[in-house]
């Protein structure tokens, strides 16, 4: 991955602050938004399609997309723990 873009894919990307890691994600040269990832399947799909990246409705279709590298977790904090862990067992730093 040296000098490529770092693929990254947000977890909880339609509330506010996944807004805001988008819009960080998106202000990078050395990073590219791979994906949003949220549980209300029309809002995700309309974000998606308005920012041109994939959606992945769940965690387990995001750690399977190979242009995924880093997942930014952006969901309430009591999931953060369970999300972080699998995304690090499945190279996902």
């Amino acid at each position: 991955m040296d000098g490529e873009a770092v693929g990254a894919a947000v977890i909880g990307s339609t509330g506010v602050i996944g807004r805001v890691h988008i819009d960080a994600i998106r202000g990078l040269a050395n990073c590219r938004l791979a994906g949003v990832g949220a549980r209300r399947a029309d809002a995700l799909r309309r974000q998606a399609d308005a920012l041109g990246v994939a959606a992945y409705p769940t965690l387990d279709d995001a750690l399977a997309d190979e242009r995924v590298d880093a997942v930014i977790i952006a969901t309430p904090h009591p999931s953060h723990a369970e999300i972080a862990i699998r995304a690090a067992q499945a190279g996902k730093h």
